[in-house]
């Protein structure tokens, strides 16, 4: 639903979907046939797309970041799973090493 604020600032509400079901909102604003669509930037990379929540987090990502932040919330739950049974986890700490440097290597491009 649309605020009456954002009705005197002749603001719209835009919604979208994903095939996956995902989605979200933006604002258009600003004065009437100029609006520009207000995209937030990924929490990681701090590109202007189209982002994605999951679940348990409050922040927002883009599709390659999002996919990449589910891998290593996965892997985090399997080395520690791991270690509790007495197991060795080398090659998923290969794999989460991999992922935090890439993930790092997105952050500081930003």
């Amino acid at each position: 639903m649309i605020s009456e604020q954002a009705l005197h600032y002749g603001c719209v509400a835009v919604s979208w979907a994903t095939r996956r079901g995902n989605g979200g909102m933006a604002m258009l604003c600003g004065p009437k046939d100029s609006e520009e669509l207000s995209i937030l930037r990924c929490s990681v990379c701090g590109r202007r797309t189209e982002l994605f929540e999951l679940p348990g987090r409050s922040e927002k990502y883009c599709l390659e970041c999002s996919a990449d932040v589910a891998t290593s919330i996965l892997l985090t739950t399997e080395i520690d799973a791991a270690t509790m049974e007495g197991q060795h986890a080398g090659g998923l700490l290969a794999e989460f090493e991999q992922l935090s440097n890439r993930l790092l290597e997105r952050a500081q491009s930003a």
